[in-house]
């Protein structure tokens, strides 16, 4: 789990802060608990709609959890066609993760913390902190070096910087494009069939 921003004012004594994991921190119930985690953004399916690509919200039915974890699923495959789900959800996002970090820290994650959880982290950076794309992605992977999102999560945070902050289109030109991602190994479970552009290649899901 990596802190990757953190806000000003004091809620409860201590500041919160948005947070990028993976499935392994989502079910650390002592960690969540150590960074005062309140709010907790899923942005993979549901696993019986793809158990491998799906993470459980392990939390959310337990009420022996107190006090229990706002949850909030974003359904999002790592693959080309997965950039419009989160560019329709941008709004959600954004406003999940503001409505949280009133409350305390969130938590956005993805199976690794790599892709899809970063492109939802950076979004929230565009709007809320006046970002462009670089300027975002360039934070979470100093904070999160493992951070790497896919080539169309990429273009997604660029074509969302231009709707929703027109005054950085002038600094990202003086800045140049968001860097090219790492290069990963192209495996991993995708999207029904149905859904997939036979022309895209797959992902590794992150």
């Amino acid at each position: 789990m990596s802190l990757i921003y953190q806000c000003k004012e004091l809620v409860g004594g201590s500041r919160p802060g948005l947070y990028i994991g993976g499935k392994k921190d989502a079910k650390n119930l002592e960690k969540l608990r150590q960074w005062n985690i309140t709010h907790i953004l899923n942005m993979t399916p549901e696993k019986d709609v793809n158990v491998k690509a799906g993470v459980p919200n392990y939390f959310e039915k337990k009420v022996d959890i107190v006090p229990a974890f706002q949850y909030k699923r974003i359904a999002v495959y790592d693959s080309p066609t997965g950039a419009s789900g989160i560019l329709d959800a941008a709004e959600e996002i954004i406003s999940f993760i503001s409505k949280g970090l009133l409350h305390g820290s969130v938590l956005v994650h993805c199976q690794q913390g790599v892709s899809r959880s970063t492109t939802a982290a950076a979004i929230y950076l565009i709007k809320r902190a006046s970002m462009t794309a670089k300027e975002a992605l360039a934070l979470i992977t100093r904070r999160r070096p493992e951070a790497c999102p896919i080539p169309a999560f990429v273009e997604l945070l660029e074509s969302f910087e231009k709707q929703c902050c027109p005054e950085s289109a002038v600094k990202r030109e003086l800045l140049g494009p968001a860097p090219p991602p790492k290069r990963r190994q192209l495996i991993g479970p995708q999207p029904p069939t149905s859904t997939i552009d036979p022309n895209a290649k797959a992902t590794k899901d992150e």
